[in-house]
């Protein structure tokens, strides 16, 4: 029997994938690297920047970021040193070789897509710090295990047909999605698997 709900959330998916990509590419290029990591500045004023994608758009290069990879808290560059802020939308996406991702606390926001069909991440952290996930984030990805800061707000497919199988969080919201009998939350909704049952959620320990 097709599942009619799945199928539209598939072609709005791809819908957005598009339309985000016509539209917003720009602004996430790189403006420079650092020990392989690459940047694109978010305030020149206020010296912070995003982790991104090499190159001008998310498909300039492929597997960009391979095996573990440990974003700073701060970087370094032409005598100015910028806070990373923030994981621009596509950084990490389609890069299938890797494996783990460091996130420092002081991050405050991962872009729409941003480890999009991640074949070899299991498992990620996300700190306190963190204030908003965006669509699609780990959408289709092979991450298993996550921790959710107790800040976090997210948006609509952060977890799409992934592999998520438990979920550690302090969100009051998500545990209580997953215990009652009321409507969901968007989260505990991108959770489902293939069988109709729903990721674990445990409560993190502060």
């Amino acid at each position: 029997m097709l599942n009619i709900d799945k199928i539209m959330k598939k072609l709005k998916l791809l819908l957005v994938t598009l339309t985000m990509l016509l539209c917003c590419v720009s602004a996430s290029a790189e403006d420079f690297s650092v020990d392989g990591i690459y940047y694109y500045i978010t305030d020149s004023e206020r010296l912070t920047v995003a982790v991104t994608y090499r190159g001008s758009n998310p498909d300039s290069y492929s597997n960009e970021y391979t095996r573990s990879v440990v974003i700073p808290g701060t970087v370094t560059y032409e005598s100015k040193t910028y806070a990373v802020t923030s994981i621009g939308d596509w950084a990490f996406s389609y890069c299938s070789s890797l494996t783990s991702v460091t996130i420092p606390d002081g991050i405050t926001s991962i872009g729409f897509f941003a480890f999009d069909n991640c074949s070899s991440l299991t498992s990620i952290t996300l700190p306190n710090s963190l204030k908003s996930i965006g669509e699609y984030a780990f959408a289709e990805s092979n991450i298993r295990n996550a921790e959710i800061g107790i800040n976090a707000k997210y948006e609509e497919g952060v977890f799409f047909q992934s592999k998520i199988e438990e979920v550690k969080t302090e969100i009051q919201e998500l545990i209580n999605s997953t215990t009652s009998s009321e409507t969901p939350s968007k989260l505990v909704v991108d959770m489902k698997k293939e069988d109709g049952s729903v990721a674990t959620v445990v409560p993190k320990q502060i």
